[in-house]
């Protein structure tokens, strides 16, 4: 025991030392100098406890050894003396200098690690002679009546965005997720966003929801319509009424999550959702596939309709529709329950759940493209039909050849927007399907490339932040402007729908709508009867 007059104080929470020192541990500190100013001048020893975690045994052993060393040295601890400014410094044991150098110096092939701290000014030389130059540690080790500096806990240093395994910390065979986490630091849930720099894929994925729900609003202003004006309800105008409805159901599954992406993407900070651990997931993949699925039949229904209308002149299917229904619902419901039933709905990427990557193109893609891609060639048949008519009726003069030719062009331009809506629909997508089938392997196998992750760890456990371990990122994972470009064209499809039949005619019958009702209200007020009896 020492007694001087110094300054004692309490040590703090998740210090270099806090493995061996509790926060409420009073440590002596000389005049002028503070806890926080003697943890910045540890930075060495910072990164040293974050790569320990990438290392063997021994490594560890050393870098437990010399931490432990560093924080008897620099920390003496202390205890106040009642009613003085005096007190009792505890001068630690010689073992803390021996096991130091026991630990580091017997390493056969010691790792870059080890070198590094051998190579510290700061690491001890020999064990014998005055611990310091300066009071109140000018004297030698003591073998008793000294603080051998006990570890209190086994915190492994975790430097942001990792977060520390609380599980192994607790029991060293136990941990929260194998598959995220590593020797104590866990990646934590959504591991992609970490990937990029800080904040972005936050505010790119928000802001691709910001734009699927104003595109979610724009394709229900147009369901209403459909279902609100009379001229809307009847063949062939509503199937624009079903297709409005199941683009609306699609856009409307942002709702899920647009101001609280985790409750979807993870069920704890660090385990992602599946169906079967997310209930909410299961239901928004559900919907997802459900809606998407059903869009995609009906833009086909709409073209084949058109198809037969303008080549065949055949109204065939205007009394089909318990066949239609059947198929434009009953197959996109048989494809979510297959999702369900092989528990295939999980959150891998994005904003939300979706089909698994092991078995998307069977689900998702491939269903898609039977129907996009066959409605693309029926277009170009049918814009090739009229174009053909139309050229042919400009070389009769007659009369009558002259009001076909003014049908056929109407029917030009009113085939132009189904057309747009197959064209736009096709290279959604095909984008997104390309994007999913070449990118998005990236992100969900980025946890078994091991070179990938021992890289971006060491850049990460050397304490150089996210930003600057995202460029390790750029050449394993998809670009983030194209991640978001997906996920924003992914979004446009409402806006599509309302920018191609939200035309003349169309705010024409919605006035037309308004002053009717107005003119009925004021007819009901003008013939009301009269409100009391006359006695």
């Amino acid at each position: 025991m020492f007694r001087e007059i110094v300054a004692c104080v309490e040590y703090f929470k998740d210090g270099v030392c806090s493995n061996y020192i509790a926060e409420t541990e009073f440590v002596y500190l000389k005049e002028n100098k503070t806890v926080e100013s003697i943890e910045n001048s540890l930075g060495d020893i910072l990164i040293v406890q974050g790569l320990a975690i990438l290392n063997d045994v021994e490594t560890k052993k050393c870098v437990e050894d010399f931490t432990k060393y560093i924080c008897a040295t620099i920390y003496p601890k202390c205890t106040l003396v009642a009613n003085t400014q005096q007190a009792n410094v505890i001068i630690p044991c010689k073992s803390t200098c021996t096991n130091a150098i026991t630990s580091c110096n017997n390493i056969e092939q010691p790792s870059q690690i080890v070198q590094d701290i051998l190579s510290l000014p700061t690491f001890p030389r020999n064990c014998s002679g005055l611990i310091k130059q300066t009071s109140p540690l000018n004297i030698e080790y003591p073998i008793s009546n000294c603080d051998p500096l006990l570890q209190i806990k086994d915190e492994p240093r975790c430097f942001s965005p990792l977060v520390v395994d609380i599980a192994k910390v607790k029991s060293d065979s136990d941990t929260l997720n194998a598959d995220y986490c590593h020797n104590g630091c866990c990646v934590p849930c959504p591991q992609s966003y970490n990937l990029y720099p800080q904040g972005y894929y936050v505010k790119g994925i928000f802001a691709a929801q910001i734009i699927k729900s104003i595109s979610a609003i724009f394709s229900g202003f147009v369901l209403i319509s459909y279902i609100i004006l009379p001229k809307r309800r009847s063949h062939p105008s509503i199937m624009l009424l079903f297709i409005s409805l199941s683009i609306f159901l699609y856009s409307s599954n942002v709702f899920f999550s647009i101001f609280n992406q985790k409750k979807i993407q993870c069920v704890d900070n660090i385990t992602p959702s599946t169906q079967e651990n997310n209930t909410l997931c299961a239901i928004q993949g559900a919907f997802l596939i459900f809606a998407a699925q059903a869009s995609t039949i009906w833009a086909g229904i709409v073209m084949l309709n058109f198809h037969l209308h303008t080549v065949w002149d055949s109204n065939l299917l205007a009394n089909k529709y318990i066949y239609i229904h059947l198929i434009a619902w009953g197959i996109p419901s048989l494809l979510t329950l297959i999702a369900l039933t092989t528990a295939s709905i999980k959150y891998q990427f994005g904003g939300f759940c979706t089909v698994a990557i092991n078995i998307a193109n069977e689900l998702y893609f491939y269903p898609m493209l039977t129907i996009v891609i066959p409605s693309f060639l029926i277009h170009l048949y049918t814009s090739y039909h009229i174009f053909k008519s139309s050229k042919t009726s400009l070389t009769n003069s007659t009369l009558l050849s002259n009001i076909q030719h003014n049908q056929i062009i109407e029917s030009l331009r009113i085939q132009s927007h189904a057309f747009l809506l197959v064209i736009l629909l096709t290279i959604i997508v095909l984008f997104y399907w390309l994007f999913y089938f070449f990118n998005v392997k990236k992100i969900v196998e980025y946890s078994q490339n091991n070179e990938f992750l021992v890289k971006w760890l060491t850049c990460i456990q050397s304490g150089k932040g996210q930003n600057i371990c995202s460029e390790i990122s750029k050449n394993y994972m998809p670009s983030f402007f194209l991640l978001i470009a997906a996920e924003i064209i992914n979004s446009l499809i409402g806006f599509i729908l309302f920018g191609l039949f939200t035309n003349n005619i169309f705010w024409n019958d919605w006035n037309s709508f308004i002053k009717e009702k107005l003119s009925r209200s004021l007819i009901k007020k003008v013939e009301m009867p009269e409100q009391f009896f006359t006695i």
